[in-house]
């Protein structure tokens, strides 16, 4: 069995790699006199490999591995003890061969790629020193089917870095048909120096068969040291024939570089690119802090190409998070022709948080041509949050004339919160005239959660003459009740004079499902006089999951002379949807008794 764990630290070491091995916890194995030998086993084998004392260590690895075969350390002492003939340098060809017998013996082991990248290196010695069957072996290893093997040869030709490790890796590019192996070679070319690797990654970006491959080819010409060759190359990827995803790779693989003229190549994108593209190009700009690029952006904006590249310019401004392009934003929201834009740059300016982006839309809803646009900014401000617009949206919700921009009005105050706008609130619907506006601003007290929002807004249940308005706060009151105490509501179903706002209270008497409100539900449900409140009753029961509200919606079934209520108190069984709501209803279905 082979353990998940973390198993080596790797430093530098005679121009390869050497292991700092940490001794972790031997696994659990059947004698604990046993596992003491085993722990003390390896930790003397692991203290001869720190030092440095390779044939003794791994004759000790080797023991280990012989007296011990089931723990967890077995694979760890396997390949240590290759490691150990590896280190002495003496017999490179019978490292070779231990490491390809632990791969094959050890398969699942933590250390396989360890040991693939030591046959890689090894093989290469061996070749250059006149046995060129070993590098033939490795070959053979690449060109089948364990893309593992091949990984793992790749890394390790990665790591040697020098021009015949390039030579042999674009070697393997060229004859692999596995789009995973592809992938992973041009992420390693962008590791390598050399005036040909970016011409060669742009080759790839534009000819390989795999999108996924073409896309990474662009990924790593971007994270190149040579950025100059690198974005001229972007450059010419983005304004190539390919595929729209390559291209878009290329844009944003190009905002991420600092060389000079990038700005001015996306924003030529964005001006006269197709739409989607020029939407990425806006995007990378946006990403880009400097003047240039906001610069770019508002020429973006103010020319004549596509409005959604437009818009999306809009948004990018926002996200430069620079105070400087408001005045700009604000200037397009009051006088743009288009209201799709001026409803873009309004929203951009909710998105800083400066006083200036406040009042800038408290301008805009003042002189804005568009009534969409003058809501829009009212919807910025509440989501702003600020205080010091409240005085201003108060008057816009007493005095527009506009329902719409009452309305939008008091959800910003809303969203303002606090104390002062909660009594605000309470103000406004005493002198409100449109239903639409009081129920508005019913909806926003019930949002905010304070005790005299709760006191209002049972008195506008109780008494309210217009029985939309004293229903709207009979939800209201419902969504600020907290805990399973329906009483509140029990007092509104008492007191209301409308029919139709009782029945509201019931259903909102059913979402609590405590015992007080099953009992009064089952009270009304099978003795009210008014079938429309029995029938309130009933399907608010529908909301109570438990075996009391099954059985009281059996008896219901059984016993009401109205049809319209028994059926109610079907569908109420199917809302709640439990075994005995289910059997109850298979019952029905079956015709009656047992």
């Amino acid at each position: 069995m082979y353990s998940n764990r973390t198993h080596s630290l790797r430093i530098a070491s005679r121009g390869t790699r050497a292991w700092i091995l940490v001794v972790l916890t031997v696994a659990v194995i059947p004698s604990a006199a046993v596992a003491q030998s085993a722990q003390e086993a390896y930790a003397t084998a692991n203290t001869l490999i720190l030092n440095q004392r390779w044939s003794e260590a791994r004759a000790a690895m080797i023991k280990y591995a012989q007296d011990y075969p089931g723990t967890d350390r077995a694979d760890d002492a396997g390949f240590y003890s290759c490691y150990a003939v590896d280190q002495m340098a003496s017999a490179p060809a019978e490292a070779f061969e231990c490491y390809s017998r632990f791969v094959a013996d050890h398969s699942r082991s933590n250390y396989v790629d360890d040991a693939k990248g030591g046959m890689v290196r090894l093989a290469r010695l061996l070749s250059e020193t006149g046995q060129p069957e070993y590098q033939s072996r490795i070959r053979e290893l690449e060109r089948g089917d364990d893309e593992d093997v091949a990984l793992a040869a790749l890394y390790a030709l990665q790591n040697l870095g020098d021009d015949t490790a390039l030579e042999t890796i674009l070697s393997v590019y060229d004859r692999s048909s596995s789009e995973r192996i592809r992938g992973r070679i041009v992420y390693m070319l962008a590791d390598f120096e050399g005036e040909d690797i970016i011409p060669r990654l742009k080759d790839i970006a534009l000819t390989d068969g795999s999108p996924s491959v073409r896309k990474n080819a662009v990924y790593a010409i971007g994270n190149h040291d040579h950025q100059t060759e690198a974005a001229a190359a972007l450059a010419d990827i983005m304004t190539s024939d390919a595929d729209m995803g390559v291209r878009k790779a290329a844009v944003h693989a190009l905002g991420n570089q600092d060389g000079a003229g990038m700005v001015g190549m996306l924003a030529d994108v964005a001006r006269t690119g197709e739409p989607e593209l020029g939407k990425a190009a806006v995007y990378a700009l946006g990403n880009v802090d400097s003047r240039e690029a906001l610069d770019a952006l508002q020429a973006v904006i103010a020319g004549g190409g596509s409005v959604d590249v437009r818009k999306a310019a809009l948004y990018a401004m926002s996200n430069n998070e620079s105070s400087a392009s408001i005045p700009f934003l604000a200037n397009l929201a009051k006088t743009s022709d288009s209201a799709d834009l001026a409803k873009a740059a309004t929203y951009a300016l909710g998105n800083f948080d400066a006083p200036a982006a406040s009042t800038a839309l408290l301008a805009i809803v003042s002189e804005a041509r568009s009534s969409d646009v003058r809501k829009a900014a009212l919807y910025a401000i509440g989501n702003l949050g600020s205080s010091d617009a409240l005085a201003k949206l108060i008057d816009i919700a007493t005095n527009a004339n506009d329902a719409e921009l009452q309305k939008a009005a008091v959800y910003a105050i809303s969203n303002v919160g606090g104390g002062e706008a909660s009594r605000s609130l309470i103000v406004l619907f005493r002198t409100a005239t449109s239903i639409e506006v009081k129920k508005a601003i019913i909806h926003s007290i019930g949002n905010q959660g304070d005790s005299g929002a709760r006191v209002f807004l049972v008195q506008v249940a109780k008494g309210d003459p217009d029985p939309d308005i004293a229903k709207t706060a009979v939800y209201a009151v419902g969504n600020l009740i907290e805990g399973d105490d329906p009483s509140v509501l029990m007092e509104i179903l008492s007191d209301s004079k409308h029919s139709d706002v009782r029945r509201a209270a019931l259903h909102a008497i059913g979402n609590f499902g405590s015992p007080a409100a099953l009992d009064l539900l089952d009270q009304i449900a099978t003795s009210d006089p008014d079938i429309e409140q029995r029938r309130a009753a009933t399907f608010a029961l529908g909301n109570i999951d438990s075996d009391r509200a099954v059985d009281a919606l059996v008896r219901i079934i059984e016993n009401d002379s109205s049809t319209r209520v028994r059926t109610a108190a079907v569908q109420a069984l199917g809302n709640i949807g439990s075994d005995k709501a289910k059997a109850a209803l298979l019952k029905i279905l079956e015709g009656g008794d047992d």
